[in-house]
């Protein structure tokens, strides 16, 4: 819920820096859960956030994140 508040806000605002790692936290709670397919698509806009804004580190963190999904 609080990621979510926090992306609208993000989106609003235009931080796409804190929209990149809400939609992150969002995926990762969402694998955590056992929710694939509601993790997944976080996961990817995240991963096109990060890449659009040369932020290696937070791709790190997707492309993690997303192992961990195609492993299950």
């Amino acid at each position: 819920e609080h990621y979510q508040a926090a992306a609208a806000l993000a989106e609003e605002l235009a931080m796409r820096p804190l929209l990149a790692r809400c939609h992150l936290g969002l995926g990762c709670l969402y694998l955590e859960a056992g929710d694939e397919p509601r993790a997944e698509p976080h996961l990817r806009l995240a991963e096109r956030l990060f890449s659009s804004l040369d932020m290696p580190l937070g791709r790190q963190a997707v492309a993690a994140a997303l192992q961990v999904l195609g492993q299950r």
